[in-house]
């Protein structure tokens, strides 16, 4: 199944100075991250196996540039795997994000790992390509 969202890119950017803005996750972001629990005694559950990909494409008029673009994020734990990446043809920004969750069960000494492995995910959900406005 394909699902195609049309966004104007208007009403996504942000401004800051001669800056616009650029989420580049708008449509399936994490947004909190566990807290650390140092002395946490129960063992704890993924309760199922998932799998997701997101690919948006940002057509971009031609009175923007580009002048950032974040890096791409990579990270493969016990949890599951985690990769957002960006590129630039012409004058789209094509944004892929994948992520595998893996369905187990844990010790609780391993939460605290969970926990890093979803605050790489938040942040790398919230970046922001960098755009200015050619006169």
């Amino acid at each position: 199944i394909e699902e195609f969202l049309e966004l104007q890119l208007e009403k996504v950017l942000t401004s800051g100075g001669n800056n616009k803005f650029l989420t580049l996750n708008m449509l399936n972001r994490r947004y909190f991250s566990p807290e650390r629990a140092d002395k946490r005694i129960t063992d704890f559950k993924l309760n199922m196996n998932y799998s997701d990909k997101d690919v948006i494409v940002y057509e971009l008029p031609e009175e923007l540039k580009i002048d950032f673009i974040p890096e791409d994020v990579e990270i493969n734990s016990e949890f599951g795997h985690y990769k957002a990446f960006t590129k630039v043809e012409n004058n789209k920004i094509i944004y892929t994000r994948e992520q595998t969750i893996f369905k187990n069960h844990y010790p609780a000494n391993k939460f605290n790992d969970l926990v890093a492995f979803y605050k790489v995910i938040y942040k790398a959900d919230k970046q922001k390509a960098v755009l200015t406005q050619i006169n």
